[in-house]
């Protein structure tokens, strides 16, 4: 069982959920952890993809309205451009990241990956 925080005010949680089957696993999981955490959806829509990239933030809004979580999306246009390359969709995901930490101070965010996903760095 997961500790309680100690201060009295309870924790975010903030999930970084792209809509793929590593992080809506690590949603599901943490709905289990409710009544220690409060929980966040956070999706960032590189918009790399056109209508897919759109159908990907439908479905992580619908996945996190299911469950009562709020969700807040990042859209790249939101951020200075950058190059279409892994190393741009990084820099929007950090950009997104302190977004959030700055709307929302204290939230503590978590990412899934696989095996096959490349490590990356976080604020």
């Amino acid at each position: 069982m997961a500790a309680r925080p100690r201060n009295s005010r309870q924790a975010t949680l903030g999930l970084m959920v792209s809509g793929g089957a590593d992080s809506v696993a690590m949603l599901r999981l943490a709905l289990a952890l409710r009544a220690q955490y409060a929980l966040c959806v956070v999706q960032v829509n590189h918009q790399a993809r056109g209508l897919e990239s759109d159908a990907d933030e439908a479905f992580v809004r619908m996945l996190a309205s299911e469950h009562g979580v709020p969700c807040h999306v990042f859209r790249a246009d939101a951020f200075p451009p950058q190059p279409a390359t892994e190393a741009g969709w990084r820099k929007v995901r950090q950009d997104a990241i302190r977004a959030m930490t700055v709307l929302h101070p204290g939230v503590v965010l978590a990412t899934g990956h696989t095996l096959d996903d490349c490590a990356e760095t976080m604020l």
